[in-house]
């Protein structure tokens, strides 16, 4: 129950500072910091575990206050502190974050890296949804990139930039922190070894058979 409060926290304050800067009402500013106080707290209590997080509300409020240098600096920090603790889920959503924040400020070129990096995280991840969901959006925002963003890291188990293809699925338990437990769907175990000039097609959701 507390990881699931934390979450709701984390996830809750991320989504008040996008609304925001969409609204800009300021209650929902003032929840974005209210969230990013209480994640601070909890990372004194285990660093391992929430300061990629206190990082990433610390970016998001300084991109609505518009200070683009500190802002620039703690996406950096979020993704590497999320990489070398381990935690994939949160280094693809800060990737992504970083990489709307570069696209607003019109560092295309930032934006880019950081789109590359949260696809291939998702992928591994296992976030296939994600995955072509990120890349519907950068097609479309940055289309005279996309070439070379087709073009990115590839090796035998990622296939680049690119939509990921239908796959088979199995149900397994993911390891967390530690502890293995069942995010309650289902997730690929085999990679995409497939070239990237053969046909792709859209993943659609799988259900449970033994359900």
């Amino acid at each position: 129950m507390y990881f699931l409060y934390a979450n709701h926290k984390f996830y809750g304050g991320l989504v008040a500072f996008w609304v925001y800067r969409q609204s800009h009402d300021p209650t929902w500013a003032e929840r974005g910091r209210t969230a990013k106080v209480a994640m601070m707290k909890w990372a004194e209590w285990s660093h391992h575990n929430f300061q990629h997080r206190v990082y990433l509300l610390d970016a998001e409020d300084a991109f609505c206050n518009n200070d683009t240098e500190r802002a620039q600096l703690l996406y950096e920090k979020a993704v590497s502190t999320a990489r070398d603790h381990h935690f994939i889920n949160d280094e693809a959503l800060s990737s992504e974050l970083a990489g709307y924040f570069f696209l607003a400020i019109d560092k295309k070129h930032k934006a880019t890296e950081h789109f590359l990096l949260a696809h291939k995280k998702y992928h591994d991840w296992g976030a296939v949804a994600k995955c072509n969901a990120l890349f519907d959006f950068v097609e479309i925002a940055m289309a005279q990139q996309h070439q070379q963003m087709i073009m990115g890291p590839v090796n035998s188990n990622y296939p680049g930039f690119a939509p990921v293809q239908q796959q088979q699925l199995t149900y397994r338990p993911i390891p967390f922190n530690g502890i293995l437990y069942h995010p309650g769907g289902w997730v690929p175990v085999d990679t995409v070894g497939q070239s990237q000039q053969q046909q792709i097609t859209r993943h659609q959701p799988h259900t449970n058979p033994s359900a």
